[in-house]
């Protein structure tokens, strides 16, 4: 695995004011819904049925790069952001860190089990069904959690008032 200051490397010169760091993490987050959805359904075709386990794998593995690329710009561009938003973003910036080493072994572990034969079709299309699902709901409490970058611009939603 690439160290965090190799992954940061790639995003130099990327724009880094709030919206566009916002438009583009939501932007990722279509692709890896939509990835998602094709491991979702390579799961279901693989329940009980050895015959689906390339497909599978092949979807695990799209989701593996494009998701690790994805954890890689969060960290370069949303986490400074993060850090410097209010009182709370340094904690705010650390449970993301914690998240995304959660997310990456979860990945990796389901990586490891697809390519190592060690457990039957109908376990694999489980743990994939299961990571799917705890992805899905991570993402969408991440874009939701997105509007309090916008306390970096001198916005946040609802206040009327300076």
């Amino acid at each position: 695995m690439l160290k965090e200051k190799d992954r940061a490397v790639r995003f130099v010169g990327m724009s880094r004011d709030v919206a566009s760091v916002k438009a583009r993490v939501r932007r990722e987050h279509a692709v890896i819904r939509t990835l998602l959805d094709v491991l979702d359904d390579a799961a279901r075709e693989v329940h009980g049925r050895v015959s689906g386990l390339p497909a599978l794998r092949r979807a695990v593995w799209e989701l593996y790069v494009v998701f690790d690329d994805h954890l890689a710009m969060e960290e370069a561009l949303v986490l400074p952001l993060l850090k410097s938003v209010d009182a709370w973003g340094p904690v705010r910036a650390e449970n993301m860190l914690t998240e995304h080493n959660e997310q990456r072994q979860m990945l990796l572990a389901l990586v490891d089990d697809t390519e190592c034969d060690q457990k039957d079709a109908s376990a694999l299309a489980e743990e994939a069904g299961w990571l799917v699902k705890a992805l899905r709901k991570d993402i969408d409490a991440e874009d939701e959690a997105l509007d309090v970058l916008n306390r970096t611009a001198g916005f946040v939603p609802g206040q009327s008032d300076g």
